[in-house]
């Protein structure tokens, strides 16, 4: 349901990692509960009321691209502030082990994306602890702002990212590690991404 009257958006997101994006593909979500579709926003006005709306994804192994044979699933609310400059932000995850790095990556379904934004262990560059077992419940809360934005949204405002997000051309995703130097990709070690989906 959309949420104009709080004038918020939410948005489903993924967790992702920082080493191994260039390998990172998105995905089309497994599924989309609520969808934003929201006027384009212009850089210099920043987001009007009436561009605010509420949606939900929820990461999967099967979005990976290649799909991942995990049991670890993943869900994610993203709320804009009523002036547009700032977003607000909730991962939980369930049945996922390792996971040490989250963000949103920048690119369209099926392609693969540089980090735009960092959203765990927290919106700064910094690796999450290796090997920390199995995870379930709220992994990641905060808000992020154009300042906090990275790789090619550096400097920019935090409109770009949204614009981005409304054309489907962003996508979250958990990555995991063991931590263990060599060891095989499983369920709790895939540094690439573990789950994802597609921002709508």
């Amino acid at each position: 349901m959309l949420m104009r009257a709080s004038s918020r958006i939410a948005v489903g997101a993924a967790l992702i990692f920082v080493a191994g994006c260039g390998k990172d593909r998105a995905s089309s979500p497994t599924e989309i509960i609520k969808v934003p579709v929201y006027e384009e926003v212009s850089a210099d006005a920043g987001v009007n009321g009436d561009a605010l709306h509420e949606a939900h994804v929820s990461p999967r192994g099967e979005n990976e691209v290649p799909p991942r044979d995990t049991r670890a699933k993943g869900e994610a609310t993203f709320v804009v502030s009523e002036d547009g400059q700032s977003v607000h932000y909730v991962l939980t995850v369930t049945q996922i082990e390792n996971p040490f790095m989250a963000h949103i990556h920048m690119a369209a379904v099926g392609v693969n994306g540089p980090i735009v934004q960092w959203l765990f262990p927290s919106t700064a560059v910094a690796l999450g602890p290796l090997g920390i077992g199995l995870t379930n419940g709220l992994i990641a809360k905060g808000e992020f702002t154009s300042a906090t934005l990275v790789g090619p949204l550096h400097g920019h405002p935090l409109a770009d990212l949204l614009n981005a997000m409304r054309a489907g051309h962003a996508y979250v995703n958990v990555h995991t590690s063991s931590g263990v130097p060599g060891d095989t990709p499983h369920a709790g070690n895939f540094p690439g991404g573990e789950i994802r989906a597609q921002l709508p």
